[in-house]
């Protein structure tokens, strides 16, 4: 099977930063010195199937395990230009930029740090250029992407994709479907449990995969690859398991240890 390696990178790199329009090439712009901080806090009750959904250039997001169905969202922004929207409509809770006049210069010159508390079985979708991201709980899906953020979850999840350029990312707990895509990022997973049907899927241009799974975990996988090497660390391969990982890399390594 032939790559085109230099084709393969660009592909890779422009698909993954689709999803942002032109958000990339405004990250590249001097940020201000982010004086005149601002605390904006919102608090929604008897809130149940959440869906969040957060687009910011650079912010540090933290997401925690909410009680008693109730959202509270924290804020901490920079004013002039950091004019970031919450929106509630019927539990579709969006943070995202304001829209006006200083539309373009409000995303240019905006850093946050956004702290969330999510009920139980609520959906996540972020999308974030630069920054931290980090998630703990049980969600029913999560949709993460960044551009040069480290992304990071340690809890639940029915589905989980994440996608990033450079960042690193960092996932442990228990998933029924996991697909992690990076183009240079390092890829680490931890699996607290594995049920029957299981789904690990990594793919990796130039970043490594490291995958930690429960001893005597019985698997099959898949891997394809110009360069990089797949390797098992006592692991049992099995035709008839019930975990299956499938990875693809150019040259990344792909290792699966257990515990």
């Amino acid at each position: 099977m032939k790559f085109n390696q230099k084709n393969l990178i660009i592909g890779s790199f422009i698909s993954m930063t689709a999803c942002y329009g032109s958000a990339f090439v405004l990250a590249q712009g001097k940020s201000n010195d982010f004086k005149n901080l601002e605390n904006v806090e919102k608090i929604y009750e008897n809130q149940k199937n959440v869906n969040l959904n957060i687009v910011v250039l650079d912010a540090h997001v933290l997401i925690q395990q909410a009680q008693n169905n109730i959202v509270t969202i924290n804020i901490k922004k920079i004013a002039p230009f950091c004019n970031l929207e919450i929106t509630n409509n019927a539990g579709e809770i969006y943070v995202d930029y304001q829209k006006g006049d200083n539309w373009l210069e409000n995303k240019r010159g905006c850093k946050a740090e956004i702290k969330i508390s999510l009920p139980k079985n609520s959906s996540i979708a972020t999308k974030i250029v630069s920054g931290r991201t980090e998630i703990t709980g049980e969600y029913s899906s999560l949709d993460l992407k960044a551009v040069s953020g480290d992304l990071s979850f340690n809890g639940q999840s029915e589905n989980l994709n994440i996608k990033s350029v450079s960042g690193e990312v960092k996932v442990q707990g228990f998933h029924k479907n996991l697909n992690a895509k990076s183009v240079s990022g390092d890829i680490d997973i931890k699996y607290s449990n594995i049920l029957s049907g299981d789904i690990l899927a990594t793919d990796t241009v130039s970043g490594n995969v490291k995958i930690i799974i429960p001893k005597k975990t019985e698997l099959n996988y898949s891997f394809k690859s110009v360069s990089g090497q797949f390797k098992l660390h006592e692991a049992f391969v099995s035709n008839n398991a019930k975990f299956t990982i499938k990875s693809k890399s150019v040259s990344g390594d792909v290792n699966v240890n257990s515990y």
